[in-house]
């Protein structure tokens, strides 16, 4: 994945987080699960086609995913 992962210490609390090497944008998780499945998310959402993602913004996407898997 284009993720670069770290920690880092936030008010004496441990944020895992991940750096996308295309944009330099930072993201922080509680757990590491979390940062991987954050990972996944932002992948998916990387490859929907770019007329799609003009139309919808990447919640309403996903919460259409979500009720499909549930």
């Amino acid at each position: 994945m284009p993720y670069r992962n770290f920690t880092k210490q936030v008010g004496g609390k441990t944020k895992y987080c991940m750096e996308a090497i295309r944009t330099g944008k930072t993201y922080c998780y509680d757990s590491s699960e979390a940062r991987e499945k954050g990972a996944r998310t932002h992948e998916m959402f990387a490859h929907i086609p770019p007329s799609r993602r003009r139309k919808e913004s990447a919640n309403g996407w996903l919460n259409k995913k979500l009720k499909k898997w549930k």
